[in-house]
């Protein structure tokens, strides 16, 4: 659960913008609140064979999220690490897989519960290609190295990924489709 999107439902509540259950879980029910009390149209119904992935909506919220320089550390970073491993550790430590991690747990699914970015290979259903949301997991150095992310955009030769610790922040970054590792989806979210 994410406190502060929970006080963000209470508010929401509280000024007649219903979020569904008041649970610190980022989904469908948020999203609509939060976009009709800023006035924000919101899209279309997905294409046919579009799939619902929302921690990948959670994860774009947090792009531009970034470490903090010198011997500080970002609470948002820190929080990542408390909601996917439940352990504190500074913004310097490699947080790829905590910001996985965290954007699973607070969409209501279970990630590895490990900050090692290959233990997701393990983890939830191999799919055989990337779709929009799938975790993608990455060579980085030599084994046990790696970075994890999610999947945004494909082409042919690259992915676009929004993922943490990518240039010391949450951003959108794109990498050759020759680095991937494998592609993973939640066991209980339907492909």
């Amino acid at each position: 659960m994410d406190l502060e999107l929970r006080a963000i439902q209470e508010k929401l509540l509280e000024l007649g913008f219903d979020p569904g259950p008041v649970d610190g879980i980022w989904g469908g029910e948020t999203r609509r609140a939060i976009a009709l009390h800023l006035g924000i149209t919101m899209k279309a119904a997905k294409k046919p064979g579009a799939v619902a992935a929302p921690w990948l909506d959670r994860a774009r919220s947090q792009i531009g999220v970034k470490e903090t320089p010198g011997a500080g550390n970002s609470s948002t970073i820190s929080g990542y690490f408390q909601q996917s491993v439940e352990q504190k550790h500074p913004d310097s430590v490699p947080w790829c897989a905590a910001f996985v991690g965290a954007m699973l747990v607070g969409t209501g699914y279970v990630g590895t519960g490990s900050l090692m970015a290959r233990s997701y290979l393990a983890w939830g259903t191999k799919i055989p290609k990337p779709i929009k949301g799938a975790i993608v997991i990455f060579e980085r150095g030599a084994a046990p190295a790696g970075h994890v992310a999610f999947v945004d955009e494909m082409t042919a030769t690259s992915i676009k990924c929004i993922g943490g610790n990518q240039s010391d922040a949450v951003t959108l970054a794109t990498y050759s489709r020759n680095k991937v590792l494998g592609y993973r989806w939640p066991n209980e979210a339907a492909v």
